[in-house]
């Protein structure tokens, strides 16, 4: 692992601890004793009946598994410190109790009113599969490498297809094997503390196939896995998007680079949709963006008049600030900021790339993409390649290379493509 990130991982953990923000070593131990006496594989292994179905899902139960995992923050279990599943509603846990006494199965979108019985059965099969789950991580070396861990995750998808992938889950295990597993619930949040740490993620998708470098990594600074993941929090914050814009204006080729580092903003043209302020925010902005585009752009040109209206949305209403921008001209990068604020309009500099987006510009100079994204496109989410993101942190960083070591193991998985994780930290 680098040094720099190293140092910098030790300087936000000691932040944590000074703000009383992180658990001892001492107090993490009691914290997963008690968690295991209660919810491990032999106490889940004992209940039958309306007794498992109670102790897992019961509403109003401040016992049960599903209150500990996602409410549970007291002197006895400090749950928060353990990665959030927070968010959304009790549809993510699959099975859930209504106040009316009612049992529910399925989605948000999806849901069926079930009896006791039939919420029997189903409770018997999610803690059928947690079990089936933990007997997997309990066979895991400790000293595991990735493809053994792309190994577990590809096991987890057969052993426990119905809940593998879902956050409470991957909550659960970690704390029955904080040895083997990290503290973020959510994939997303992983690859993204991954790539700030410069280390390149598994192409395998899931919650589990990226534990093993996070594991190696608490390992190098020698903490547990909580503390690392506390550190990255602080250091590297909520996940952000990364954007490539062009720095050409259409058919006229207008070169705008120069007004962009002068005026410290991205920009676009399109200026005669005029200013799209008052679509900030509100549904079918696309559809109007779209039919300013047929009138005055794609008269006759209905696909690129859609492609082209989803690219002015996604600036005006997708990229968030502190989303990292990267203007290019083709595949050559010629700066990487940081958005600092919302859309405005503005034709300072040139009336033709009037929609802008405040950018402090945190590095200006060039280099080419090491796999081009984003084609024949204005404004494009980048990060199908690792590789790309990876650039764009080393250079903010002022690393000379990526070790190799760090970029990991790289294996595209078909059967394990579309297996997601769940919502998390």
């Amino acid at each position: 692992m680098q040094s720099q990130v190293l140092n910098s991982l030790r300087t936000a953990l000691k932040a944590r601890e000074e703000r009383r923000a992180v658990l001892p070593i001492n107090q993490l131990a009691t914290n997963y004793d008690l968690f295991r006496s209660r919810f491990g594989k032999d106490a889940l292994s004992k209940y039958r009946d309306q007794d498992l179905l109670l102790s897992m899902h019961a509403r109003g139960n401040k016992a049960s598994l599903a209150y500990w995992l996602e409410f549970k923050n007291d002197d006895e279990f400090r749950g928060k410190k353990f990665g959030s599943i927070s968010g959304g509603s009790a549809h993510k846990f699959g099975l859930f109790q209504r106040e009316s006494g009612q049992w529910v199965k399925g989605g948000s979108r999806k849901e069926v009113a079930i009896t006791e019985a039939a919420a029997i059965v189903l409770a018997e099969k999610q803690r059928d599969q947690l079990l089936a789950c933990a007997s997997l991580l309990e066979a895991l070396p400790r000293n595991a490498n990735d493809e053994q861990y792309e190994r577990l995750q590809e096991n987890i998808n057969k052993a426990a297809p119905d809940v593998g992938g879902l956050a409470w889950v991957h909550k659960y295990l970690s704390l029955l094997f904080p040895d083997k597993l990290d503290d973020f619930h959510n994939e997303q949040w992983q690859r993204f503390h991954l790539i700030k740490l410069l280390v390149c993620p598994s192409e395998v998708p899931g919650l589990y196939a990226n534990a093993g470098r996070f594991v190696r990594l608490a390992a190098e600074l020698g903490w547990p896995i909580n503390h690392l993941a506390s550190a990255c929090n602080e250091r590297n914050g909520k996940p952000v998007r990364y954007w490539r814009i062009g720095t050409r204006l259409g058919q006229e080729d207008e070169y705008i680079w120069p007004l962009m580092s002068e005026h410290q903003c991205v920009a676009i043209g399109w200026s005669e949709i005029g200013d799209l302020t008052a679509l900030m925010g509100q549904e079918g902005s696309r559809e109007a963006i779209l039919k300013s585009l047929e009138l005055h752009y794609y008269a006759n040109d209905a696909r690129t008049a859609s492609r082209k209206a989803g690219e002015i949305d996604n600036f005006v209403n997708s990229i968030g600030v502190r989303d990292v921008v990267v203007a290019a001209d083709g595949q050559r990068v010629l700066g990487i900021g940081r958005v600092s604020g919302e859309y405005y309009h503005d034709e300072a500099g040139s009336e033709n790339a009037p929609h802008r987006l405040p950018v402090e510009w945190l590095a200006e100079e060039e280099w080419d993409m090491p796999v081009f994204e984003g084609k024949l496109t204005t404004v494009c989410q980048i990060g199908k390649h690792a590789e790309n993101l990876l650039e764009i942190e080393r250079r903010l960083l002022g690393v000379d290379e990526v070790r190799p070591e760090a970029r990991g193991v790289r294996r595209k998985s078909k059967e394990l493509e579309g297996q997601g994780g769940g919502h998390g930290d």
